[in-house]
C-alpha cells in the first residue's frame, strides 16, 4: 500500500494527508458562514421593512390629511345647522371618521414595532385584513382601488410579523404596477389543494416584462421604473420580491407568477395547520 505522504499531483506537488483537525477548522467555518447568511438575511428584512415603513408613511400622512378634512368639514357643518338631531348626527360622522384613523395608525404603528420572531399559528383572514389596512392609505394616494378578500378560515404556522411583510410587499407592487395601469389590485386568501392556504394578489398593471421574470425574486432585480412626474408608479429597490422569497422558503411557501399585459397574479402559498 503506498505512503499517502508520497502521493502526488499531477503537477508534481505532493497530495498531504486530511487530517481530523482539517474537518473540524472547515466543520467550524461552515458554521460561521451559515451564521453569517442568517445575520444578513436578517439585515435585508429589517431593511426592506424600513423601506416598506417609509412607502407607507406618505400613504398614511395623505390619508390622515383626507380623515381630518372628514372630521372638521362634518362638525362644522353640525355646528352650521345648530339643531340638536344635526348636532348628533355630526358627531356620530366625527366618531366614524376618529375610529377609522385610529384603526390605520394603530395597524401601522404594529407593524413598525420591531420584535424578535416568533412562530406560532396565524390566521390568514388577519393577514389580509392587517395588509388591507396598511397598504390602503397607500393605495388610495396612488389613485389605486385595493380590494381584499379572504375565504378562508385556515391558519399557517409562521411568525405573523414576517407573513404580513411578505404579502405587503407582494401588494405594495401590485399597487405601483397598478398605478401605471387600470387602477385595481385585489388581495384574497382562499384554501388551496394539498391542506394549504394561497394568498393571491392580483394587478391590472402593463405586466413584468419577459427579461425581467425569471430573475423576479433574485436580489436587486425589479421592473419599477421612477414614476410619472409625481413620483407615482414608481419606486422600488429590487429587494421586496427577494424578501417575499426568504419568507416563503422559511416557512415552507411556493411561489407562482403569472404576467401578461393585462396585468399580473402572484400565489404565495403555504401549509396550513393548527385547525
Amino acid at each position: 500500500m503506498r505512503d499517502a505522504s508520497a502521493v502526488r499531483h499531477p503537477t508534481g506537488h505532493p497530495i498531504l494527508p486530511f487530517a481530523e483537525h482539517d474537518a473540524d477548522t472547515l466543520r467550524d467555518r461552515v458554521r460561521e458562514l451559515e451564521a453569517e447568511r442568517a445575520r444578513l438575511t436578517e439585515q435585508v428584512l429589517h431593511l426592506e421593512r424600513v423601506a416598506q415603513v417609509g412607502l407607507m408613511t406618505s400613504g398614511l400622512a395623505h390619508d390622515l390629511v383626507n380623515q381630518l378634512t372628514g372630521v372638521l368639514g362634518t362638525a362644522e357643518l353640525a355646528l352650521m345647522r345648530a339643531h340638536p338631531s344635526a348636532l348628533r348626527e355630526g358627531l356620530d360622522g366625527v366618531l366614524v371618521h376618529a375610529g377609522r384613523m385610529h384603526d390605520t395608525v394603530d395597524a401601522f404603528l404594529s407593524f413598525v414595532r420591531r420584535r424578535e420572531h416568533r412562530v406560532r399559528y396565524v390566521s390568514a383572514a388577519e393577514v389580509v385584513d392587517a395588509v388591507q389596512r396598511l397598504v390602503q392609505p397607500v393605495a388610495r394616494s396612488e389613485g389605486v382601488v385595493l380590494l381584499s378578500t379572504a375565504a378562508t378560515t385556515r391558519q399557517i404556522r409562521a411568525d405573523r410579523q414576517l407573513l404580513e411583510q411578505a404579502v405587503v410587499n407582494l401588494v405594495l407592487n401590485a399597487v405601483r404596477a397598478a398605478s401605471r395601469g387600470a387602477g385595481r389590485v385585489s388581495l384574497t386568501a382562499v384554501d388551496g389543494a394539498e391542506g394549504r392556504v394561497r394568498f393571491s394578489v392580483r394587478d391590472a398593471g402593463p405586466g413584468i416584462p419577459e427579461s425581467v421574470r425569471s430573475r423576479l425574486f433574485e436580489p436587486f432585480v425589479t421592473d419599477h421604473g421612477d414614476g410619472d412626474e409625481n413620483g407615482h408608479g414608481g419606486g422600488g429597490h429590487g429587494l421586496g420580491l427577494y424578501v417575499v422569497r426568504q419568507v416563503a422558503e422559511r416557512y415552507g411557501g411556493r411561489i407562482d407568477v403569472e404576467s401578461s399585459a393585462a396585468g399580473t397574479r402572484i400565489d404565495l402559498d403555504f401549509p396550513a395547520g393548527g385547525g
